[in-house]
């Protein structure tokens, strides 16, 4: 074979060589790329889950209740830098049927971030087997954990100021109250609904 068919015979093998190897190469990156991005996606999957899990766990949890202390005695248990005790009143927030003794809890804390009214709240409870906390289940709650969110209203009790007009709800209120931040708890006006607000419930 003449030396220049064999020279363009030797560039010919060369050229599938190389674009086999070229070919391998570039698969191997997309491959690569793939699971690279697979497991990135994993990865954010699992940080998601974990925070989602402990949301859940922390808007859930025991405590027993002791029905038989004063409201008084419950708002100074709390801790609060303000607290409208001369509204927060048997007068005003009497004691519901059953509220005797202690008894052990099932609460949860139901989020919103937007806007919503209290009955909507209400129904969500229901549906997931619980019950609006009533004022005294809100305090001893406030008593026992300082690490609530900064806006949490229970809707088992309600004040109408006016007979059945001008209904208010106790709310305990503070930022970031697991740094120890100021608390206060006082009623709020129910009538028009809630603003990124925080709702106690019990299992029934």
């Amino acid at each position: 074979m003449p030396e220049s068919n064999k020279s363009v015979l030797f560039a010919a093998v060369f050229a599938v060589i190389f674009v086999a190897l070229a070919v391998v190469v570039w698969e191997g990156f997309m491959v690569w790329q793939l699971l690279f991005g697979i497991q990135k996606d994993y990865d954010k999957i699992s940080v998601v889950t974990a925070t989602t899990k402990k949301q859940a766990d922390d808007d859930t949890f025991l405590l027993v209740v002791d029905y038989d202390q004063t409201l008084t005695g419950l708002i100074e248990m709390g801790d609060y830098g303000s607290a409208r005790s001369d509204q927060l009143t048997e007068k005003n927030f009497p004691s519901k049927g059953g509220e005797v003794g202690k008894k052990k809890l099932l609460f949860k804390i139901f989020h919103s971030d937007g806007f919503v009214k209290g009955e909507d709240v209400i129904v969500r409870m229901e549906n997931d087997g619980y019950r609006p906390a009533s004022l005294k289940e809100l305090l001893a709650v406030g008593a026992a954990k300082k690490d609530l969110p900064p806006r949490l209203v229970a809707l088992g009790s309600v004040w109408f100021v006016f007979e059945r007009n001008n209904p208010r709800v106790p709310v305990i209120q503070g930022n970031d109250l697991g740094k120890g931040d100021f608390r206060s708890v006082f009623p709020i006006n129910a009538e028009f609904g809630y603003l990124k607000t925080q709702f106690l419930a019990v299992k029934k």
